[in-house]
């Protein structure tokens, strides 16, 4: 890579910085748990764009209402028949006691086989 001036000024850079911009919804939903502080969190980006990009998801994380459901499920054959790929496995939680009708990721899988059950933790 040819040391362009542009790449000699980002490169002696001490730090580069990107916000997501304050969100009320945050600060209400977690309130003393929400970040107060200026100080940067360290990363290792290379390029700015990276870091606002997963800067401005982890604020979407933060702002949208999730919940963790544990489920158990009768037999192995639930569990054992996942298949794991490119994207995460996920199901839609139905619970009408908890008014939830939803997607949820797998995060969690536990199967015990002398039991014959499975049990799945979600989160959506």
């Amino acid at each position: 890579m040819p040391a362009t001036a542009s790449r000699i000024g980002f490169i002696t850079q001490e730090f580069r910085t990107v916000t997501a911009g304050p969100d009320s919804t945050v600060d209400t939903k977690y309130g003393k748990l929400a970040r107060k502080t200026d100080a940067p969190l360290e990363t290792y980006f290379d390029d700015v764009a990276d870091a606002q990009s997963v800067c401005n998801a982890r604020k979407a994380l933060l702002s949208a209402d999730r919940r963790r459901f544990q489920q158990s499920i009768s037999g192995e054959s639930f569990a054992l028949g996942l298949t794991y790929n490119q994207t995460t496995p996920a199901v839609t939680v139905s619970d009408t006691e908890r008014m939830a009708n939803l997607s949820a990721a797998i995060v969690e899988l536990g199967i015990d086989f002398e039991a014959e059950k499975s049990s799945v933790m979600t989160w959506g």
